[in-house]
């Protein structure tokens, strides 16, 4: 996946309508200054230079100027904007949008430390917004942290490794759809069962 910078045109509603951006595409520490990416169904089908762009491009709508870059991966993030990853899906959609504004094409939302039942609430939401394609998966941060490690975590919702809570998570996030959603989670092995 590549990142762009600046606003790409707008959806039409029957889809996104193939397009070519053409610019300075930067690759694997290399800068091609006579770029071209081509863009259709969401996807990228070609990036090189604007010389050897496939003929079968030649008519597509171009969109010049840009500076073009792989995305950003982030696989530890809690929210962007004053929007935060959890059960408030509003809230989630912001964090999503003002990252993907500035270059990052793929996520994990990370949820803090929390009470079952907020936890629940929030790999529900997001488990949603996997199913929707805003973001990749989720990462839980705790609740099985270390209290003399815990960072910014609340203390107040540390605790011991509990599979069942784990499972509880995952048979949530399948409900909502989107099963193997929690692609990622942090926990303290000194913990009583972390084994």
């Amino acid at each position: 996946r590549f990142g762009v910078t600046g606003q790409l045109p707008r959806r039409s509603p029957a889809g996104p309508a193939p397009r070519v951006l053409t610019g300075s595409v930067y690759d694997r520490g290399a800068v091609l200054s006579d770029g071209a990416v081509a863009i259709e169904d969401g996807r990228i089908r070609y990036a090189g230079s604007l010389a050897g762009l496939p003929p079968s491009w030649a008519t597509t709508p171009r969109h010049s100027g840009w500076a073009i870059l792989p995305g950003l991966v982030d696989i530890h993030c809690h929210g962007g904007d004053g929007g935060e990853f959890g059960p408030d899906r509003t809230a989630a959609l912001r964090g999503v949008r003002h990252h993907r504004a500035c270059g990052t094409t793929t996520m994990l939302a990370s949820m803090v430390s929390a009470e079952p039942d907020h936890l629940r609430a929030g790999v529900a939401t997001l488990a949603r917004l996997v199913v929707d394609g805003e973001v990749d998966g989720i990462h839980l941060e705790g609740p099985f942290l270390s209290d003399a490690r815990r960072g910014a975590q609340n203390p107040a919702a540390l605790t011991d490794p509990d599979l069942r809570l784990v499972e509880d998570l995952v048979a949530t996030a399948a409900a909502a759809g989107a099963p193997g959603a929690i692609r990622q989670m942090t926990f303290a092995p000194e913990r009583d069962g972390a084994s």
